[in-house]
């Protein structure tokens, strides 16, 4: 849980294959699963806010909290499929919640993050908990994108990326942390992530 929480897994909902949420069979070859029933996984993005596009729906998972971005273009068929109203512009968020069915897509997503909590050895008593985030939502994109560390600007050392940082941890230069850190990444950080920010990281900084 605790390397997941490091680099979590990004998936893209708004095209994810017919078969992902459902269980795997004899033909799903070498296709990620997860869960006990082997629950079929949409393929893993990178954890980069360039793989983000407005008419996307991404899932992140750090193994704590679930994330659920949803671009302000996404397919209207889709966002009403998730939310029972085809757009999230100019709605009130403390208001929306995510089906978990009804439809296709709802009943294949609500399996997907069922079966990455199973993967976790936790036992499903309640739903998951899905944070939904908008786009354009500074302070809850704040925390969603703190999470895509395959960004300098996001990964918690803020001067290189997680890539970087692993190399280093499993080859130490003798001069010390690769851009002249320190310590590990996080130290000397003042409270959680998003805290302190006005807009997404790596603005003004």
């Amino acid at each position: 849980q605790s390397l997941r929480y490091v680099y979590p897994q990004l998936f893209a909902i708004h095209d994810m294959d017919s078969t992902a949420g459902l269980p795997a069979d004899g033909s799903s070859g070498t296709a990620k699963t997860a869960g006990r029933n082997n629950i079929l996984l949409p393929k893993v993005a990178n954890l980069s806010v360039e793989r983000l596009t407005s008419n996307g729906i991404f899932l992140l998972d750090n193994g704590v909290d679930m994330y659920l971005w949803v671009g302000r273009s996404s397919d209207p068929a889709v966002t009403s499929a998730l939310f029972g109203i085809s757009s999230l512009e100019n709605v009130d968020m403390s208001q929306i919640r995510l089906n978990t069915k009804g439809n296709d897509v709802a009943s294949r997503l609500d399996a997907i993050t069922h079966a990455l909590r199973e993967d976790e050895g936790e036992v499903i008593i309640i739903e998951p908990k899905v944070i939904i985030v908008r786009e354009g939502d500074a302070a809850m994109e704040a925390r969603f994108f703190w999470h895509l560390v395959e960004d300098r600007a996001s990964f918690s050392g803020g001067t290189f990326s997680y890539e970087e940082w692993m190399q280093f941890v499993q080859n130490p230069p003798r001069q010390g942390p690769p851009g002249g850190m320190g310590g590990p990444p996080g130290q000397g950080m003042r409270g959680p992530p998003g805290q302190g920010m006005r807009g997404p990281p790596g603005q003004g900084m």
